[in-house]
């Protein structure tokens, strides 16, 4: 089975009575309700004595692929795009494989840059285009950033 013909049945399972927003909404928490059982496995594991039970993990990690499919059709990509975009991203951030050097010092057009080595213009720019698209999505971001004099 390919990446997009997996995406293509686990669409068949997708609510169609959702709209384009509210089944990304589902997409997004679900990834992370399916993370946050993966972490209370290994919690249960590392801190609570329990086995670790990887045929379990495996279950949600199933789960968490099921919702990154439905999130990826809900903004118009096959996860094959999404997979080919991740890993270009990572080539071009660890051209020779993982660096810790490259991974602290980013690129300037990295988002985690901006993030870390605030420059109050860059930064205003960032905050701005990042609630337009928030705006464009229907997400309400409800936490304030202040940055100069302007509150984001």
């Amino acid at each position: 089975m390919t990446i997009n013909e997996y995406q293509v049945a686990a669409l068949r399972t997708a609510n169609p009575a959702l709209t384009q927003m509210e089944q990304l909404q589902n997409g997004i928490m679900g990834l992370n309700g399916e993370a946050g059982e993966c972490i209370d496995l290994i919690k249960k594991h590392l801190f609570q004595g329990h086995t670790l039970n990887e045929e379990h993990i495996a279950k949600e990690l199933g789960d968490i692929a099921w919702y990154l499919a439905i999130s990826a059709d809900a903004i118009g990509y096959d996860l094959e795009t999404i997979f080919q975009m991740n890993i270009n991203k990572l080539k071009d951030r660890y051209p020779d494989g993982f660096d810790s050097e490259l991974s602290i010092n980013r690129k300037t057009d990295d988002i985690y840059w901006y993030i870390m080595n605030p420059n109050k213009k860059k930064l205003q720019d960032l905050l701005d285009n990042i609630r337009v698209i928030a705006d464009e999505l229907g997400i309400h971001i409800k936490r304030r950033i202040k940055c100069g004099r302007r509150n984001y």
